[in-house]
């Protein structure tokens, strides 16, 4: 096994960094934390070797990966490090996600020799992929490290995994969604410096910049006074004319 492993995560809603703080500890190995989604976070690059182990998590937004995400990765000089790459989506569609992970990474000096894809919640519409990763969930991802342990021992991972997804990308539309901030706001400042995309004023946090905000819901769900959301009647007429594609328990798959 790697000596060193890092954790390099984007995740908004919470969930794509609960689906790989739990293949990171199954790992079983000390973790050093990057959380990508988090203003200054590369401030300093991690000094990467052919001796690391980095999980490379990401959530699926419209079938890619999120823009802000791979501008960040993209900071990150890989120096033959392993990469293990996850795609967290909501119980919809992986799309051309891990396949644009894959070659971002690579195109860094990583060697992506496996990947999964898990089920969160979705960060817009929490009723598609509700309470996932659920227990089940959990076990199956704990299930995939284990093996990935076993093939990084045995070292017989390939060189470069094979992973789904086409190209050119699919375009992700645009979502007609705009993040609201209620009366609760106390200007606390934490949505600022969570904001991935610094779309928020630090200096008046009611103040969103519209243009770079993504719509990763961060602000929302880290809000201590619960002051920023999205319009409940917009969600679900939205929610309402995507129902379709987000029926039935869609599964977990383990590339290796």
């Amino acid at each position: 096994m790697a000596k060193e492993i890092y954790e390099i995560v984007f995740s908004g809603r919470g969930g794509t960094r609960k689906v790989a703080d739990t293949v990171c500890t199954e790992l079983g190995e000390i973790v050093t934390l990057i959380d990508i989604g988090r203003t200054g976070a590369l401030e300093q690059a991690p000094n990467l070797s052919a001796e690391s182990l980095c999980v490379v998590a990401v959530p699926v937004y419209g079938g890619r990966v999120p823009v802000t995400a791979v501008e960040q990765l993209k900071r990150i000089k890989g120096n033959g490090a392993t990469a293990i790459l996850i795609a967290v989506y909501g119980n919809r569609a992986v799309d051309d996600a891990l396949l644009e992970l894959k070659e971002v990474v690579e195109a860094q000096g990583f060697l992506a020799k496996a990947a999964l894809s898990a089920v969160a919640e979705h960060s817009l519409m929490p009723q598609f992929g509700e309470n996932r990763p659920d227990p089940i969930d959990i076990e199956e991802l704990k299930s995939f490290a284990s093996e990935i342990k076993k093939k990084l021992k045995d070292n017989s991972l390939p060189l470069s995994v094979t992973v789904p997804g086409n190209k050119p990308y699919i375009q992700p539309g645009a979502i007609p969604l705009k993040i609201k901030v209620t009366s609760h706001c106390n200007s606390c400042e934490l949505c600022a410096s969570n904001c991935p995309t610094g779309a928020i004023d630090v200096n008046n946090p009611k103040i969103t910049d519209y243009k770079k905000c993504i719509l990763c819901t961060r602000c929302i769900w880290g809000c201590p006074t619960q002051a920023r959301h999205l319009p409940k009647e917009l969600m679900s007429v939205v929610a309402f004319s995507m129902k379709s594609k987000f029926k039935g328990r869609k599964p977990n798959i383990l590339y290796i």
